[in-house]
């Protein structure tokens, strides 16, 4: 869900970057150092990076993903409620009855999208923090935290390189020593 909203205003924001330098350039706001040829380059190189970026964004189709995934998690979370009943009644389960969960279980897993490996390290932190299984050495738990960080700022860091280059750019060529003062 947060990869769509991301997508979503990473793409409206370089849009927007676009038509704000062209009318930079339009209204002779832009540094006369810079030669014509290079901003034309640059126009060009960020009217071919929203478009690929776009065709990229658009096939992660992560809105989709995301509904898979939660459907996933709710069937998921359904067995695990059937198997946590039997478990409670004290009920002694035949290997069939084994079988059949586990083969349920797997029928969801092969349904749906797997998982990325930062969800995997969240629920197993979960689980060991919920189960008094987390040692309290703080290394660990550290080293939990920061991998599940690490995974999030690799995954959105594209969407802020985006924006920054497009922010350092506009930084750039802009020269406002031409402008009128607002008094």
């Amino acid at each position: 869900m947060q990869h769509s909203w991301f997508s979503q205003w990473t793409l409206a924001f370089l849009a927007v970057g676009q038509i704000v330098f062209a009318l930079l350039s339009a209204f002779k706001l832009v540094d006369p150092s810079i030669p014509e040829s290079q901003l034309d380059m640059a126009s060009l190189f960020f009217a071919v990076v929203v478009l690929t970026y776009s065709l990229l964004l658009g096939m992660g189709d992560f809105s989709a993903r995301s509904s898979n995934i939660h459907q996933c998690g709710l069937q998921l979370a359904k067995l695990a409620r059937k198997i946590n009943y039997k478990v409670i009644q004290c009920y002694e389960s035949s290997e069939y009855e084994h079988s059949k969960f586990v083969g349920e279980y797997y029928g969801n897993l092969n349904r749906h999208e797997n998982h990325i490996p930062q969800d995997y390290l969240i629920a197993s932190y979960d689980y060991k923090k919920e189960y008094d299984e987390l040692p309290s050495f703080p290394k660990i738990i550290f080293n939990y935290k920061l991998k599940i960080f690490t995974y999030r700022i690799f995954s959105f860091a594209h969407y802020f390189l985006s924006i920054f280059s497009i922010l350092a750019w506009g930084y750039y060529i802009t020269d406002f020593s031409n402008s009128v003062p607002i008094s």
